[in-house]
């Protein structure tokens, strides 16, 4: 690679570079859900809004809506999904429940909400399914039963904010919970942390959440598998997301008391915007509360907080697989190469991306956390990753937070799949040494130049 061969071109050149990649950062705009499919087709990620219809069998005893089919979705035993929505025109029915082919359409296992006077517009019902087999696609059902007087055979129903979102496997092996309870988000975490009793209750101390400012209507899910709490019938997390409000927060009930590795999970919509994310695990109603101790220790597994998109924008998959014509944003860390002396991060690859000769794809985000570096470079498999060529953005101040990089590349081979990386260097300061850094890249997208 001709890595260096050219890094300090003319000023001028890179100024003139400069005028064309760079631009103000504006701020997003938060965008209503997609437009339902009428198919029922969607993504990972993506809240949906629209009306649809759920049919009668034979019978008339169960009302369904079928199927919702989820892209790109393979999965394997282990994978943990949570679903969510809002549902309106569910009134006839005493019972909604969520059915999945992740676990077989188990329906003992499958999420479920009982209302004995029938559902209340704005009803929300969701959960988590784990996968009790592998698959090549995912997808799920809405069931409505124990229906209250005749409904018609088919029954109008507006779903708002419909998401599905993979959590992770519960046989992965996660990162070990740092001590000062200070979390990445989209990391999952095992560890032993104290709960306190405080009035009557137990409770963690704060959990933190690296990197993540938000908005007003943001959603994040926050899931952990719970053991030590067996001689509690109630567990519980609540966070700032929501300004710690009890009614809606996830909890996790059993009358002989939790059972060892319980799961709690649950969604999180920020009421006002906020610049970090707490919660706290809280224990109460206890079996035998004779002789309760100051504190308990309490196992969590697979502790993770992942956020869903507010718009079109998807999270960004932790091995960097994305695909074309769809924008993703998350944070990711620029690690130094103590051989070359620049910071990168770990290659993007795009899905179904084959590219012939002299064709152009346009590569384009926003970057915040760079301000230690004076130049950002973009390098492509497509034109041989040469150096030269790569699109680059200069500032000699460093390179401000919401700066956009908007580049088109042609490819001088064909290639099977599109392949970029990201390259950080001349840091402001001489002496500047952090590695890893954490950057946040928004709206990330990878399109063909028609």
């Amino acid at each position: 690679m001709k890595l260096f061969r050219k890094k300090h071109l003319a000023k001028s050149i890179i100024f003139a570079m400069l005028l064309l990649t760079v631009a103000e950062c504006t701020p997003i705009k938060k965008a209503a859900a997609a437009d339902l499919s009428p198919y029922l087709n969607m993504d990972f990620g993506i809240k949906y809004s629209g009306e649809t219809i759920a049919t009668a069998n034979e019978e008339e005893t169960v009302w369904n809506i079928e199927y919702f089919n989820v892209a790109d979705s393979s999965f394997k035993e282990g994978d943990e999904f949570y679903i969510s929505c809002e549902i309106s025109g569910a009134w006839h029915f005493k019972q909604i429940a969520i059915q999945s082919s992740a676990n077989n359409w188990n329906w003992n296992t499958s999420p479920k909400k009982w209302s004995n006077d029938g559902f209340a517009d704005t009803a929300i019902v969701a959960g988590k399914v784990t996968a009790t087999q592998n698959g090549d696609k995912l997808s799920f059902k809405m069931r409505f039963d124990n229906a209250i007087g005749v409904p018609r055979e088919e029954v109008s129903i507006t779903l708002t904010d419909l998401y599905i979102m993979k959590i992770g496997n519960k046989y992965d092996i996660a990162r070990e919970l740092p001590e000062d309870m200070q979390l990445k988000l989209g990391t999952s975490y095992d560890g032993t942390v104290t709960a306190t009793y405080n009035n009557g209750i137990y409770e963690t101390k704060l959990f933190n959440v690296n990197d993540s400012a938000y908005s007003a209507g943001d959603t994040y899910i926050i899931s952990c598998s719970l053991s030590g709490a067996s001689n509690f019938k109630q567990g519980a997390i609540q966070s700032n997301l929501n300004d710690w409000n009890w009614s809606t927060s996830p909890k996790a009930w059993a009358g002989n008391g939790l059972a060892e590795g319980q799961s709690v999970t649950g969604g999180f919509t920020s009421e006002e915007p906020g610049n970090s994310i707490s919660f706290k695990v809280r224990m109460d109603i206890p079996i035998n509360s004779a002789k309760l101790p100051n504190s308990i220790d309490l196992t969590l597994t697979n502790l993770i907080v992942i956020k869903v998109a507010n718009n079109d924008t998807l999270p960004l998959p932790n091995f960097m697989v994305i695909n074309k014509e769809r924008n993703y944003s998350g944070v990711v860390e620029a690690v130094k190469d103590e051989d070359m002396g620049v910071w990168n991060v770990q290659y993007f690859n795009v899905n179904n991306s084959e590219i012939a000769t002299r064709e152009q794809i346009k590569i384009s985000f926003e970057v915040s956390g760079a301000k230690a570096f004076k130049q950002l470079a973009v390098q492509s498999n497509v034109n041989d990753w040469s150096w030269d060529e790569a699109p680059k953005i200069w500032a000699p101040n460093g390179i401000p937070d919401g700066t956009t990089f908007s580049a088109i590349i042609t490819a001088t081979e064909n290639c099977d799949i599109i392949s970029f990386k990201l390259w950080f260097d001349n840091p402001v300061k001489e002496d500047f040494n952090s590695t890893p850094v954490a950057m946040t890249l928004e709206n990330l997208s990878v399109n063909d130049v028609h």
